[in-house]
């Protein structure tokens, strides 16, 4: 199934959080991570912004929220996060909480779906991102000094070992990747309220042939 199918299925919905049986969704050949030592402190550089996330409440009103606790819905999640873009300075590794949280900006596919390009553009949100339950992360052609560094989201899967043990891994542009290994597969994405106009619509050459 094509991300913009997905999209299309996941129009509006929120994701119950009842867990759900889900076949596991096989990753490409394995890209080369490299760590650092003190088991998974790679990314203990805790932000303003990834700290907010794990603090928001009701009264953010958040536009869309997913739950995301098998592969079918991390499916869904990753549809929408699709040609999403997070900087690096956003994003943290809560070793203690063994929690992950970003800060993203992403494009609203919903909003996008099925419409010509409009005299007002198109819109980006501004969405918390978090998973639960992480015992480690690796990076890939990421450089955490550089919090001006900009990742494109390409997709997010989950790849299963010993259940419900496994790893995420969230494919950026350029072969950057971030890979988080849970104990399970919790995660929430959510929209914080901030929304902006954009004129230009990510280009799929496979949305665009109907695939």
């Amino acid at each position: 199934m094509t991300a913009a199918r997905r999209r299309k299925a996941a129009h509006a919905i929120i994701v119950d959080a009842t867990r759900r049986p889900g076949g596991a969704v096989a990753l490409a050949p394995r890209r080369q991570y490299h760590s650092r030592r003190n088991d998974c402190g790679i990314l203990a550089h805790i932000s303003s912004a990834a700290s907010a996330l794990c603090n928001m409440t009701a009264n953010d009103k958040p536009v869309l929220k997913l739950i995301a606790l098998d592969t079918e819905d991390l499916d869904v999640v990753s549809a929408h996060l699709q040609d999403a873009v997070i900087n690096v300075g956003e994003m943290a590794y809560l070793k203690k909480e063994r929690r992950f949280a970003a800060i993203a900006n992403r494009f609203d596919w919903t909003d996008a779906l099925g419409q010509r390009k409009r005299a007002s553009g198109y819109t980006r949100r501004r969405t918390g991102l978090r998973f639960e339950h992480v015992i480690g992360a690796q990076l890939a052609q990421i450089d955490l000094n550089d919090k001006r560094q900009v990742l494109s989201v390409l997709a997010i899967r989950f790849e299963p070992t010993t259940a419900p043990e496994g790893f995420i891994t969230i494919s950026c542009a350029g072969g950057a990747a971030i890979r988080l290994h849970v104990e399970c597969l919790e995660a929430e994405l959510k929209d914080l309220g901030a929304a902006w106009a954009t004129r230009s619509k990510p280009n799929h050459p496979d949305e665009e042939t109907g695939a």
